[in-house]
């Protein structure tokens, strides 16, 4: 499977649904395997912060082939790869809520939420994971 526009509109469209179920406010992604944004929505009252960080956290999903979770327990002090968030021109973003895209054993892309706590940003992006892998 490879990632297209009819599909990461999909995926977004299901981290929409999920989010206005739980009366959240918030900013979805979908980017291919190069990182590229192919899916984007924003909801009207979602900060607009997190705009640009539901993209990069799309984008550091694929670039770092983890979820943003894994990462930030990473980079914390004294941590494998503590400083990284400071590489790329703050591109990378260590908050949960990116996760990568499985088709078989490769990454075809990544889906990005923010608006909420970490972990309402997690479980928005989990609910397009789960459409996905539904397929």
């Amino acid at each position: 499977m490879e990632m297209n526009m009819d599909l990461a509109k999909k995926i977004v469209d299901a981290c929409y649904e999920d989010a206005k179920k739980k009366g959240l406010d918030m900013v979805f992604a979908v980017v291919n395997k190069h990182g590229e944004l192919l899916a984007f929505n924003r909801m009207d009252e979602a900060l607009l912060v997190s705009t640009k960080l539901a993209e990069n956290k799309a984008w550091t999903a694929v670039a770092l082939k983890m979820s943003t979770a894994e990462l930030n327990l990473l980079i914390q002090p004294g941590g494998e790869f503590y400083g990284l968030q400071n590489f790329q021109d703050g591109r990378v973003v260590p908050f949960a809520g990116g996760i990568p895209l499985k088709s078989g054993d490769k990454i075809i892309g990544a889906v990005g939420v923010s608006g909420g706590s970490g972990e309402e940003d997690a479980g928005v992006c989990q609910a397009g994971v789960d459409y996905f892998n539904s397929l």
